[in-house]
């Protein structure tokens, strides 16, 4: 058993119990006594005042032949008074693990390097606190204010956290593994590179808080408030990310599930130049895909021209400038965003495999060839078309001067007329102009010969 005690000769401690025998002394000094542990005098006057007489008990060793009334005094008990306020006491490398510390005053301690492992800290107020290093492994931090608090580089692994309050707390490098944080607020907080693995985040305040390059490995973040928060290379897969509210208190709540999307989804609402953006990108974009050698630069530079004028965005993918062989992904990301594809074909080596894999993909897409005139168009394209209906007629070019002539007619014109016959193609359930037509002759054909 731990007993805690100043470093004097002799101390006075009021109010003492005699538990052996059934005794009570009040106002009794013990001279001389020895203890198993000693803190500052001043600290020690200050947990004296806090400790309940069910969570510190203390066993004094009586000088020989020291008796009162005939009974040894073996234990002695702390009757509880009324705590006080110690603002800024100094516990810095103190050694209080497992202690009682419920509803404590600990605003503004330096607490830095402290052993509070497994202590019960409930509802205790440590704004402004600097917990710096601290070990807090297992301690019950339920209701407790941490306001400001500095926990840079503490350990809270399995720690109890709910309902906790720590707005604008710096919790940098923090390990919170496995700690319960349902309903905290977290408000504003700095969590830069935390280990926030497996902890319970259900329903906490997330609003404002910086999540850079935060560990949320089977975290579960479900039901929390993240309205301006900040989560950039984020590390690992949450357990759950279930109705992540996106919107500020005050407004109509709007949840998603995804907190890597939450941000975008945000700004995707209330940022009308994010959504000019999007529609750019959606309706406006053409793929280009080639290999422009320089001496067909020239090309390259007109087409992108004549595509601003008509009020589209070209984005260029250049097989000259590339070395990179896994070029795939970068690809199908690209044509994806596209409304159409540009597809150079000339000298088309480098752009075939590509090519082919966004046929396939994006059958939707019509997919424009263009073709310097002399060469010949390759196999693989000339036999692709037969199963794929994207691929448009290829337009070929002698010169600069044919591209700016026949770019709106020979390969615009022909791109959105097919997506607008795709368009109708969908209200018609998949069906052609032409499939329809014809149904309609069978139709009228079968009631011809019903007549007959």
């Amino acid at each position: 058993m731990r007993i805690f005690c100043a470093n004097v000769v002799e101390l006075s401690i009021t109010n003492l119990n005699i538990l052996e025998g059934g005794y009570k002394m009040r106002n009794m000094n013990l001279p001389g006594y020895t203890a198993e542990r000693s803190i500052s005098e001043s600290s020690y006057q200050y947990l004296k005042n806090l400790f309940s007489d069910d969570t510190f008990i203390t066993t004094a060793r009586i000088k020989p032949g020291l008796t009162t009334n005939g009974v040894i005094i073996k234990q002695a008990q702390f009757i509880p008074q009324r705590p006080s306020t110690v603002i800024g006491i100094n516990l810095s490398g103190a050694d209080l693990t497992g202690l009682n510390l419920t509803g404590a005053d600990l605003r503004g301690a330096n607490l830095i390097g402290a052993k509070l492992s497994k202590a019960d800290l409930r509802h205790a107020n440590l704004r402004d606190a600097d917990l710096t290093g601290a070990n807090m492994t297992g301690a019950n931090m339920s209701g407790a204010t941490l306001s400001g608090v500095k926990l840079i580089s503490a350990n809270l692994s399995g720690a109890d956290l709910s309902k906790a309050k720590l707005w604008q707390a710096n919790l940098r490098e923090v390990n919170l593994s496995g700690a319960n944080l349902r309903e905290a607020n977290l408000g504003g907080a700095d969590l830069i590179s935390a280990d926030m693995s497996g902890a319970d985040l259900s329903e906490a305040n997330l609003q404002n808080t910086s999540l850079l390059e935060v560990n949320l490995s089977h975290a579960i973040l479900t039901g929390c408030k993240i309205y301006g928060i900040s989560a950039w290379g984020l590390k690992g897969v949450p357990k759950e990310q279930l109705r992540l509210v996106i919107t500020p208190d005050g407004e109509s709540t709007i949840t998603v599930d995804d907190l890597q999307v939450a941000q975008f989804i945000y700004l995707l609402l209330n940022n009308k130049n994010v959504r000019n953006v999007i529609d750019t990108i959606t309706s406006k974009t053409v793929l280009i895909l080639g290999r422009f050698t320089p001496e067909r630069k020239e090309v390259l530079d007109i087409i992108r021209e004549q595509l601003h004028k008509h009020d589209y965005v070209p984005i260029l993918f250049d097989f000259e400038n590339t070395t990179n062989q896994s070029l795939l992904e970068t690809i199908m990301t690209l044509a994806g965003m596209a409304r159409f594809i540009i597809a150079d074909v000339t000298a088309a080596t480098m752009v075939r495999e590509e090519l082919r894999s966004v046929v396939e993909k994006y059958s939707a897409k019509p997919i424009q060839p263009l073709l310097f005139n002399g060469e010949e168009e390759y196999i693989t394209l000339t036999e692709m078309r037969t199963g794929f209906k994207n691929i448009l007629p290829t337009f070929t070019y002698e010169n600069t001067a044919d591209v700016v002539s026949g770019l709106s007619d020979g390969v615009i014109k022909p791109s959105e007329n097919w997506i607008a016959a795709r368009k109708i193609q969908l209200v018609n359930g998949g069906k052609t102009d032409r499939e329809i037509e014809l149904e309609k002759k069978i139709a009228d054909l079968e009631k011809q010969l019903q007549k007959a």
